[in-house]
């Protein structure tokens, strides 16, 4: 694999951004794929947590050994503390991540732009974030993998309530919120409602505070019929060594094949 570390000027944010690239590094001899190959390799969009920055899936898990073995491209941005959202008092990372980043990530390698090959995933914060995006734009997010999601993020009003100012930026009131684009509940409603649902990988460990949450996400996807993969049970916390071992599970839950390498 070759490892990008790039510093773009995003228009969407008026402002330089890290993101960083993982791209397959096919060799003559390479089983499978040949150098007209190369534009349809699929690609995984991995959203990092509040806490973290577009560094740190490449430094606590080992994504990149994964995704080799299926010859998947993954891009890495920097979301800030911005619940991948168009902040009411601040940047519009919504926009950026959805919509500007996917067109210039195209122009500068050589991938596949088709909905089927184009996943988008996450942890905690960037659960949310992917679980959100992907509701939001199924025509071009196939597939999305929340990892110990927080599926309500005016539940964590309550929980820390140390940053319920810089919740107030980012989404407005509790009663702006609800029923908005950026409540997972109305979009999942908005989506089943058009047969559109997208893929979607579940999980959350057993110890995590968060699942509860992600539990009643479950039970409220059962109860309106949707099809979905939830991995809720297993022990775990809200930890870098649970979403190594879930990430690597997604990559072998999505529409693509390890015979590709």
């Amino acid at each position: 694999m070759a490892f990008f570390q790039c510093n773009i000027f995003s228009e969407a944010l008026g402002m330089m951004t890290n993101v960083n690239v993982v791209m397959p590094q096919f060799t003559t001899g390479m089983i499978g794929w040949t150098e007209k190959d190369t534009g349809s390799r699929p690609v995984l969009y991995l959203l990092h947590g509040l806490s973290d920055d577009s560094s740190v899936w490449m430094r606590r898990t080992n994504v990149e050994r994964y995704a080799t073995q299926y010859g998947l491209v993954l891009v890495m941005p920097d979301g800030g503390r911005s619940f991948y959202t168009d902040m009411k008092y601040g940047l519009k990372y919504e926009e950026y991540i959805a919509k500007e980043l996917p067109s210039l990530m195209a122009k500068f390698f050589r991938f596949s732009t088709a909905r089927e090959d184009t996943f988008i995933a996450g942890n905690s914060m960037g659960g949310y974030g992917a679980l959100k995006i992907a509701l939001k734009y199924p025509e071009t997010f196939s597939v999305c993998g929340a990892f110990s999601a927080v599926p309500d993020p005016m539940k964590l009003y309550a929980l820390y309530p140390a940053i319920s100012r810089e919740l107030d930026h980012i989404f407005g009131s509790i009663d702006e919120f609800r029923y908005s684009d950026d409540d997972v509940y109305t979009l999942s409603e908005k989506r089943i409602g058009e047969n559109r649902f997208p893929g979607l990988y579940l999980c959350c460990g057993k110890g995590d505070f968060l699942n509860k949450e992600n539990c009643r996400y479950k039970d409220f996807l059962e109860g309106e019929g949707v099809e979905f993969t939830a991995d809720l049970n297993d022990p775990g916390d809200h930890e870098w060594g649970f979403w190594d071992k879930k990430v690597q599970q997604f990559i072998r839950f999505l529409p693509i094949s390890r015979n590709r390498v």
